[in-house]
């Protein structure tokens, strides 16, 4: 029996078709982590419409997409008042970033986390994946200071940015406040001013890109 090599258009075919099925798995695991619930599913680059934030952001976030890997200084850090779209550029990046790369994504926002996270100590039924934060390859960690934290808040988000330090793994961190006004915000007691300042070096350590929004509240004026 005679066996005819394949031909470089086959394995070519092949290839693209294990690319196409990756690719559709990761849309499945973007959905069941909610990339693509309600109004996240419309939070992509071209929906993107603050016109006075749009260049500037488009290209700053594109920097960091075009260069990000599993080393050093790999974070992502966008802050700014309420309503100007940080939440939409981090979805949009990180929903990128996993299709493009094929990297596990995680979407914790932070509040609703550590609330899951108090439900399931009084309700065995409340599942929380508690690896996803700490070990997915890109995180997107939404709204670190929405609201005065508590010790027990404080050294849950230590935690997960404490592992994702030494693990050098990418992360989108968005909040209200720069960095250094983290520490201030913080500041309600010896116990949170000290997480404070770990959390804080630990960000700007890892950093390599800061981005602020500034404008009008799309909710209130979009």
């Amino acid at each position: 029996m005679t066996i005819v090599p394949a031909c470089e258009c086959v394995f070519e075919m092949r290839k693209q078709q294990k690319q196409a099925e990756k690719k559709w798995e990761m849309m499945e695991i973007l959905k069941r982590r909610g990339f693509q619930s309600g109004k996240y599913a419309r939070m992509t680059f071209d929906n993107f419409d603050n016109d006075k934030l749009f260049t500037d952001v488009i290209a700053s976030v594109s920097d960091y997409m075009n260069s990000v890997n599993f080393a050093k200084r790999n974070w992502l850090y966008l802050y700014g008042e309420w309503g100007l779209g940080k939440t939409h550029i981090g979805i949009a990046a990180t929903r990128q970033l996993a299709l493009a790369r094929l990297w596990q994504p995680a979407f914790l926002r932070w509040t609703e986390y550590c609330s899951l996270i108090q439900q399931s100590w009084h309700d065995k039924g409340v599942k929380v994946e508690w690896h996803l934060g700490r070990e997915a390859q890109i995180l997107l960690l939404d709204d670190i200071d929405k609201k005065s934290a508590t010790p027990w808040a404080l050294g849950e988000l230590y935690e997960v940015l404490n592992f994702r330090d030494v693990s050098e793994l990418p992360t989108i961190i968005t909040a209200n406040r720069n960095i250094l006004e983290l520490a201030n915000f913080w500041n309600k007691n010896k116990e949170t001013e000290e997480l404070g300042k770990t959390i804080i070096s630990r960000i700007l350590g890892q950093v390599s890109k800061i981005i602020q929004f500034q404008g009008a509240d799309y909710r209130l004026y979009g």
